[in-house]
């Protein structure tokens, strides 16, 4: 966000004259987000790209990659997806014979497959090497390590799980009948807020 700083000198002749007049005028404040500064690797290094603002109407959509997603027992179904800082992207197959998560190298090659006990829909990176990912109808939460492919901890949760979101230490899972759950994540404590 882009730092403002107002100053305003009043002379104080205008202390006299304040009595009768009601306004001055008019004090109009513009913010403008400062420019997102994007670094791409190059062969020959890196390379400062700043991009320009366009409108939705103008932004054209082009590939830069494709992924290598092996097919489990059955097509597909990717309902989710996150991405790790190193470029990692973790997606979620919950097609009923899959049932698992897939992790892709920052080229969209393939690097491993993780089975899980329940359909996911959805995936939230934690840490480096630890995702959050929501089991639907088993009501929970997995915590799951990417390197060793383990379950760390399972949270329990109050109805149907799907989107969530990893954010300020925090956990918000969207929840049937239109509920929040927020799970606050500090050590091996978790402590859980409904909206």
């Amino acid at each position: 966000m882009a730092n403002v700083d107002i100053r305003i000198q009043m002379n104080p002749i205008l202390d006299k004259i304040e009595k009768d007049i009601s306004e001055f005028g008019k004090l109009e404040v513009n913010f403008n987000p400062p420019a997102k500064v994007i670094l791409r690797k190059e062969k020959q290094g890196q390379k400062p790209l700043i991009p320009s603002t366009q409108s939705i109407s103008k932004i054209k959509l082009s590939k830069l990659r494709s992924f290598d997603l092996p097919e489990g027992e059955s097509r597909c179904l990717i309902t989710g997806c996150d991405m790790f800082a190193d470029g990692r992207i973790t997606f979620v197959d919950c097609r009923e014979a899959n049932k698992r998560l897939l992790v892709t190298n920052n080229e969209g090659l393939f690097i491993k497959e993780i089975e899980l006990m329940d359909n996911p829909l959805d995936v939230s990176i934690i840490d480096s090497n630890t995702v959050a990912v929501t089991l639907s109808t088993r009501n929970c939460i997995s915590i799951v390590d990417i390197n060793t492919t383990k379950i760390l901890r399972t949270l329990p949760v109050k109805e149907n799980c799907h989107g969530i979101c990893f954010a300020d230490g925090k956990l918000v899972v969207s929840l049937a009948n239109k509920i929040l759950q927020f799970l606050v994540l500090v050590c091996n404590f978790v402590q859980a807020t409904l909206l």
